[in-house]
């Protein structure tokens, strides 16, 4: 709080007080529980100058409607009521204080800030200290740990501890008073509880309930994890069954096994010095309670591949950028009337262990093809290590048209500049043919278009003799018709299949009357050919099981396995789940069938792949030990509080005795337990439900409470909509959801709190406007706790990037090359100096597991172009990853240019907000400069930014120069190296208003060296970024 203060005052002689002074004033609200916490001004002084008196108060929750309480000199009046609402959120509140006799007067100024949140007390007067808690809580000379929830106290001690006469010590806040003094021997023998009540120099109090016992012994049996020292391994682990598959070259009769059991758990009988895994193993594990066992069987096997995937291929004689692929459709374009389609040779790269039944050597297309569409089409087959998985790729041949002009400039490349195109393909353009990947029902009606040409020998001739004479340069520039020009990223045309683009050049240095402007030349003349793409999807298996049992299938690999009991295997009607474009062959869902013998089911994909399942009815007993659906007859439908397998169930609202309860609960089937479901039994203190599985391999321990006092928990447990399929995850207080297609204005939330708590700000089933940020306040049921959570729509439809998609692309004569899908990279420009001068050895930009979050990121170096000599007089290159298009045309020549950043943004009114991530950067050992031998000196750094403009697509060199076009942008400023995964937040700082009917975008740019584009940089810098994010704001 910051408090200015001067006044004006008169001393006429008066018999009136003339005091206008302020004895206390206070700001109250209404606080958890229903307290009124006091904001305490005492002792105002009024300074000696106009600077204002710093005063630091504590928090509070809301500044907007604070109740004005106050004493002043005997007499006198204020132009604010006692008790009356005040906004604390105003600049500034005026008070005014009159003395009794009217002419004297003094004015505060007050302004209110939030300080760091505390407990206040109460009062009509001057707040006192509200401080209430146990601090430093201990047993004096016992070695304890002290677990609290809310106002409840369990202290652990060592096992054999005497819990009759224990020394409770501990300290009290400022003021602070207790029924029970510290130092005073308690007895908490027989789970007895203490209460010490602490009251607060306000006169609040707050009831502590204590209890202090040994540590539970745990009652879990499980192995939690599985691998063997030193060896790559992938474990499934079904019930007791565990399916461990090592790598390569590992003798199974050699490895030593490393296992993470349950905590305190122990092996019986385990043989540790046994390294032979060639033969199925059993290990038994026993809880530290004594009271669970589990008996695993492990099957250790050498791994066979699953995968069926074509990673790359090219085709022998045609640029590795004519080429369209979706899913399984590889479409291959050449202007070559040469190519003959009677010896395609091409060079195939499939999933490790994979065979394909085309070895790359000469393949007659005319011969082994077919002819759909004016395209010679060959069926490609590729089948994994483990024969589970078969995919079919189609490749296809076009002959395009080459009807250019071969003494004219020509287009290079065009871009499609409407988000719908953002994923697909980038458009071929072969000769005077422009193929462009649509999608069916594709709105085409508005689209815009960047692209790039080169100029002809000719051409180039003309624009260095006009420099020479200091006369204006060729301009190029794309029309629709003699009438219509195209300018880049601004023209809306309507995009057709067949229709004609010219690319004309205009000399503005011979001019006519008729055409002040210039002269025009059209130069080439594009047909455009829609390429349609239908939507694929890969084979997916959701579920399966058996009408007739209950029991989960498991499914490890190709294998699904069923237990059915007793059923009659050779009448069951499978349950298949399967996911979109999915077809089955092999058996019908819902059509009884013999499961006597093994039975093989195959899904295909509708892109082309299939996947291969064996199903086995298995008869033998149940594995499983599993509890569900436990309650109690007499608690009605009380949910319990479920902390692994401990169940704990609040009853005191419900009057239940303790002592006589009926449970009801499910249990696997032919299991059986050491407690009878409806059977009353007593439960007033914990009880220990033993579930064995059928087969005796499993034994479970459920652990039940049942506690007669009030939940002190105030938790959130679950959190979804109705209109959307899964839950959302809970991150602390906040809840984010993608509101993309969904009305934000009507959502039906659907949660679940801790039992008993209460809760404010939404209804569980109600539907209620989340277009923005909603608050849902939760109170525990004994009023001693409270948490507020957060629930909002992610910033702009969401802008996450977590790098766990690549893409692969052909390289050309150079190999391919990997992006992450939705970004571009240099790569694509070091294929072209690849395939020409065979630098540098390796891509810049790729894919790595040393992540942040899931399996991958995205690793970006500085390399060189060549070890001694400079690439035409280039040394280094840096790695560079971006959203936006990459023109390897003008990679050496013109770097600057090549990268084309930004993407369309189309969540208005939504704008960016903050720029997040995560990041590593390791510096190369030498700065190179960009001439051969150039060492400058200083150490590389790196850049990382976002950046949000108007208009049509920048450039770097443009975004370097600072365009004006530039609205916002977010740039890490730290660039010093960082070995550990380091976080960044970073504000979107605006510099202008976004201009009205302008197109939008945005971009984020990495690179390993800041100054790559000058050809600056230390070969080796390697910056590795993961889990970025665009938050928004409207």
């Amino acid at each position: 709080l910051l408090l200015g203060m001067w006044g004006l005052a008169s001393c006429n002689k008066d018999e009136r007080n003339y005091e206008a002074e302020i004895e206390w004033l206070q700001f109250q609200m209404e606080g958890a529980n229903g307290e009124v916490i006091a904001v305490q001004l005492d002792s105002l002084k009024q300074p000696s100058t106009t600077e204002p008196e710093v005063i630091a108060l504590e928090s509070m929750a809301e500044l907007d409607r604070l109740q004005l309480a106050y004493e002043l000199s005997p007499g006198a009046t204020a132009n604010i009521e006692p008790g009356a609402i005040v906004d604390g959120k105003q600049e500034r509140i005026e008070f005014t204080v009159t003395a009794e006799n009217g002419r004297n007067q003094r004015t505060y100024y007050l302004r209110l800030s939030k300080k760091e949140k505390v407990d206040f007390g109460t009062g009509g007067g001057p707040a006192k200290e509200s401080g209430r808690e146990l601090q430093n809580l201990h047993i004096k000379g016992v070695d304890c740990k002290v677990i609290a929830k809310g106002t409840r106290i369990f202290i652990e001690v060592p096992r054999g501890t005497d819990l009759h006469s224990l020394t409770l010590e501990f300290d009290l806040p400022k003021g602070a008073t207790s029924d029970v003094a510290s130092g005073t021997a308690l007895d908490f023998s027989d789970g007895q509880e203490q209460h010490v009540s602490v009251t607060a120099e306000n006169g609040s109090t707050r009831r502590y309930s204590i209890e202090v016992g040994y540590p539970v012994l745990q009652c879990g049996a499980e192995i939690e994890e599985f691998s063997f020292e030193g060896a790559e391994v992938s474990v499934e682990k079904v019930g007791p069954r565990i399916y461990v598959n090592v790598e390569k070259g590992k003798a199974l009769t050699n490895l030593v096994a490393v296992i993470k059991l349950s905590k305190n758990a122990k092996l019986v009988g385990f043989d540790a010095a046994n390294h032979d895994w060639s033969r199925e193993r059993s290990i038994t594990v026993v809880s530290e309670d004594g009271n669970a066992k589990s008996i695993y069987t492990v099957r250790t096997s050498q791994k066979k591949m699953q995968g069926a995937e074509l990673e790359s291929i090219v085709i022998e004689g045609i640029n590795g950028t004519n080429m369209i692929v979706e899913g399984a459709n590889y479409l291959f374009f050449t202007d070559n009337k040469q190519f003959d389609m009677k010896a395609v040779k091409a060079n195939i790269r499939v999933s490790e262990g994979a065979s394909v039944n085309w070895d790359g050597s000469a393949k007659n297309f005319k011969q082994e093809g077919t002819y759909v569409d004016g395209r010679y089409v060959y069926q490609l087959e590729v089948v994994s290590e483990d024969l589970a998985s078969k995919s079919y790729y189609s490749i296809a041949i076009q002959q395009g048209n080459n009807g250019l002009d071969l003494f004219a400039s020509r287009l290079t490349s065009l871009s499609m500049d409407v988000a719908a195109f953002a994923k697909l393909p980038a458009p071929v353009i072969v000769g005077s043919d422009i193929y462009i990947a649509v999608k069916p029902d594709m709105d085409l009606s508005q689209v815009m278009v960047s692209f790039t040409m080169s100029e002809c020998d000719a051409d180039k001739l003309i624009d260095a003799k006009y420099s020479e004479a200091g006369k204006k340069p060729l301009e190029f520039s794309l029309w629709l018709n003699d009438e219509d020009r195209i300018v880049e990223g601004e023209t809306l045309f309507e995009l057709k299949d067949g229709m004609a683009l010219y690319l004309w050049r205009l000399d503005p240095n011979v001019t006519w009357a008729w055409s002040p402007e210039g002269t025009w030349m059209r130069r080439n003349t594009y047909t455009v050919h829609l390429v349609e793409l239908a939507e694929t999807y890969p084979p997916v298996l959701e579920s399966f099981s058996f009408k007739e049992v209950s029991a989960a299938a498991s499914i490890v690999g190709n294998r699904i396995n069923v237990p059915v009991g007793k059923a009659d295997v050779s009448r069951l009607t499978p349950v298949v789940r399967k996911g979109k474009g999915t077809t089955i062959e092999g058996l019908v869902p819902g059509q009884v069938a013999d499961f006597t013998h093994p039975v093989e089911m195959t899904l295909k994909g509708s892109n082309g792949t299939t996947k291969i399942y064996t199903i086995y009815a298995d008869q033998t007993k149940n594995y499983l030990a599993e509890l569900w659906d436990l309650g109690f007859d007499e608690l009605g439908e009380l949910e319990p509080d479920v902390q692994g397998s401990t169940y704990t169930f609040f009853c005191a609202q419900s009057g239940a005795d303790p002592h006589s309860l009926t449970p009801h609960f499910k249990i696997s089937t032919g299991a059986s337990s050491s407690v009878q479901a409806g059977v009353p039994g007593d439960f007033s203190r914990p009880v220990l439900i033993r579930v064995t599985s059928e087969d005796g391999a499993m034994t479970k321990v459920y652990r039940v409470v049942v506690d007669n006092r009030k939940n002190s928990e105030a938790k959130l447990l679950s959190f979804r909509f109705a209109e959307m399929k899964d839950g959302l995850p809970i991150a602390g207080d906040l809840i984010e959801f993608n509101g993309e297609g969904l009305n934000t204005k009507h959502l039906t939330p659907i949660f679940s709190v801790s039992p008993g708590a209460s809760v404010s700000g939404l209804t569980s089933g109600v539907t209620s406007d989340f277009s923005k940020e909603v608050k849902l306040k939760i109170v525990s049921e004994d009023g001693s706790d409270e948490a507020v959570y957060t629930i909002r729509k992610e910033a702009a439809g969401g802008l996450k990037f977590t790098f766990e998609k690549w893409n692969s692309y052909s390289g050309g004569s150079a190999p391919n090359f990997m992006n992450p899908e939705g970004w571009s990279t240099s790569n694509k420009g070091m294929a072209t100096s690849m395939s020409s001068m065979h630098v540098p050895d390796k891509y810049p930009v790729y894919q790595t597991s040393d992540a942040h979050g899931g399996s991958y990121a995205a690793a970006i170096e500085t390399v060189k172009l060549d070890k001694d000599t400079p690439v035409g007089y280039k040394s280094i290159a840096a790695g560079a990853l971006f959203m936006g298009k990459f023109d390897e045309s003008k990679v050496l020549s013109d770097p600057l240019a090549s990268t084309k950043f930004g993407e369309m943004w189309t969540w208005s009114p939504v704008k960016p907000d903050h720029f997040k991530g995560w990041y590593k950067y390791t510096p190369g050992a030498t700065l190179w400069g960009p001439n051969a031998g150039e060492r400058p000196g200083g150490t590389d750094v790196f850049s990382l930014y976002a950046i949000f403009y108007y208009g049509p697509t920048l450039t770097s060199g443009q975004v370097i120069n600072g365009s004006d076009r530039i609205i916002a942008e977010a740039r890490i400023s730290d660039l010093s190296p960082k070995s550990e995964w380091t976080y960044f937040d970073i504000p979107f700082e605006y510099k202008k208003s976004i201009p009205a009917g302008q197109t939008l975008r945005y971009s984020i740019v990495a690179s390993s060296s800041k100054d790559g584009g000058k050809f600056i940089g230390a070969p080796g810098s390697l910056l590795i970024v993961d889990d970025l994010e665009i938050t928004g704001k409207e």
